[in-house]
């Protein structure tokens, strides 16, 4: 499955904003071709094998083989989003399952298919609240500058050799979704809003999440699965939709290009990432 949402209609100025210009997204089939490769498997159950024994885990071995690499489901989707002009000034990388490929750099590999030299690196370690990290950061640089197009991509690839702790969302399957920013790009819909709390209980996420979207009266509100479930029945406001199951990470991200082609007025993403606590909101804005 793939999509692609592009901004249009009349230009329009937004200081100090970012404007989201595309979003594509992807679905990836099957398994990573390095996979078939024994000596690739061989430094992976080394590499991984010395990671996971101080925590006392046992390696799944029969899964070596399987995964997708980012760095080739990135490259899928550079194409559609950026189209013939693959000029960028920043990308972030932003996942929560490891990569198939960790020798590799995944970020530096993806700024060498992108012309001229490129500042990329990757956001980690922060669960599903990696990706609105990535674009706080991507907005802190756009305000310096030297920055004014920068690319988010944001991917979760599905196979975990060793067994996650418990309430860990691991993705059902293998998806990608990139998003191109502009810094005073011209046009909405524009990033309105970007809100990211520490140290949030599940029974305290209903109250957080109404609190955010007051402040920002987005008509619309899409959260994923794991905050639609700390809410429980009847704690999501009327307005929110929840994004497609079995996509932690990517979830919101995948159905936001169909929500700006539908919706009219601000739509608020809001995820929440239940082993570390993080609730994320970002308001995606048609305001000029």
């Amino acid at each position: 499955m793939t999509g692609i949402w592009t901004a249009g209609g009349v230009d329009r100025h937004s200081p100090g904003g970012l404007t989201l210009r595309a979003v594509a997204r992807r679905s990836f089939a099957g398994q990573a071709a390095i996979g078939a490769d024994p000596a690739h498997r061989e430094r992976l159950r080394a590499y991984l094998s010395d990671l996971v024994r101080p925590a006392g885990l046992d390696l799944r071995t029969d899964v070596l083989d399987r995964g997708h690499s980012y760095g080739e489901m990135a490259e899928a989707l550079l194409g559609p989003v950026l189209g013939d002009d693959r000029s960028v000034d920043l990308i972030v990388l932003a996942h929560a399952i490891p990569d198939v490929t960790p020798g590799r750099a995944t970020a530096a590999y993806l700024s060498h298919l992108c012309p001229g030299n490129r500042m990329a690196f990757a956001v980690c370690d922060q669960g599903t609240a990696a990706p609105f990290t990535g674009l706080k950061i991507i907005s802190e640089y756009a305000r310096t500058g030297g920055c004014p197009r920068a690319l988010l991509l944001i991917l979760e690839q599905a196979t975990l050799p060793y067994d996650a702790p418990p309430a860990t969302p691991v993705p059902d399957g293998h998806t990608g979704v990139a998003l191109l920013w502009e810094a005073n790009g011209g046009s909405v819909p524009l990033m309105d809003g970007l809100r990211q709390r520490p140290r949030v209980a599940p029974d305290e996420v209903a109250q957080a999440l109404r609190e955010d979207l007051a402040v920002s009266a987005a008509p619309t509100v899409i959260v994923n699965a794991t905050l639609a479930a700390a809410c429980g029945r009847g704690g999501l406001p009327a307005s929110a939709r929840v994004a497609p199951p079995g996509m932690p990470t990517t979830g919101v991200w995948w159905a936001l290009g169909a929500a700006l082609a539908r919706e009219r007025g601000p739509v608020m993403l809001a995820d929440y990432e239940p082993v570390l606590g993080y609730l994320s909101t970002c308001v995606v804005s048609d305001r000029p």
